[in-house]
């Protein structure tokens, strides 16, 4: 409990954020270590952008989020064998939300009561730019690293946290994005790929189009409100208008 306080403090998140993030990293190194039975799985979503690549950026995030070769059956099947192969939580049912499985891990936090890791995994024709890496993913703040989990290169899960900001613009994708964009190379194939991995049949450059839209659309004060809490504080934007701007002027300097 100590320890956690102190990390708490140092980098300015909630106590119960830290507590969280040594449970994730428990349940991916768990997942990892029985990664065989699972077949095609790449990992991805905010949490893998930020503890894979945004190391001295990285903010909270506290779901798992792969996409899976195959149908939705396989998916569901693969969350069945995680759940299984997950010790010390309790695994709930399997649900479906849209065309993603997900299931949770609870477990008794020491601050009192349950919480709970989420996983999730959407059936995909995994189709990318370059080929998925075997990752080391660490944490700031448990200071816990988990090795050889299978990743979207840095351009393809960047494409990916695109397609989520296009369709939700949530302040954590407005920040994961800004954060991002500036260590990537050239990313045509990468969006292109994404494109067709989820079955859309617009250009690179008609996508981005519309993403600058949604961006310029968004309520900024609503999304830095909500996002605050996941970023330490040395690293919150002081300004959140600034940083929209600054995204869209990046999303319009893309070579689509």
């Amino acid at each position: 409990m100590d320890v956690c306080r102190v990390l708490a403090a140092k980098h300015a998140l909630p106590l119960q954020f830290i507590v969280k993030d040594f449970c994730l990293m428990d349940v991916l190194s768990q997942l990892a270590a029985n990664q065989a039975e699972f077949g095609n799985v790449v990992f991805k979503g905010g949490t893998a952008l930020n503890k894979v690549y945004l190391l001295g950026s990285q903010r909270f995030s506290e779901d798992l989020d792969f996409d899976s070769e195959g149908d939705s059956r396989r998916a569901k099947s693969i969350c069945g064998k995680m759940a299984d192969a997950i010790a010390g939580c309790k695994t709930s049912g399997i649900r479906k939300v849209g065309s993603t499985y997900q299931f949770e891990c609870a477990y008794q936090s020491i601050l009192g009561g349950s919480d709970h890791i989420r996983i999730d995994i959407a059936p995909k024709k995994i189709i990318t730019d370059k080929k998925p890496v075997m990752a080391q993913v660490s944490s700031a703040y448990s200071q816990k690293s988990v090795a050889g989990v299978p990743t979207y290169s840095l351009e393809d899960l960047v494409a990916r946290k695109l397609c989520a900001l296009e369709s939700r613009t949530e302040g954590k994708d407005l920040y994961d994005a800004h954060s991002s964009l500036p260590l990537c190379g050239k990313m045509h194939g990468a969006l292109s790929a994404m494109l067709r991995s989820e079955g859309r049949e617009e250009t690179p450059a008609e996508f981005i189009k519309k993403a600058i839209g949604k961006v310029r659309r968004c309520d900024i004060k609503k999304a830095g409100n909500l996002t605050n809490p996941f970023i330490p504080f040395q690293n919150r934007p002081k300004s959140w208008l600034a940083l929209k701007s600054s995204l869209a002027m990046m999303l319009e300097e893309i070579d689509a």
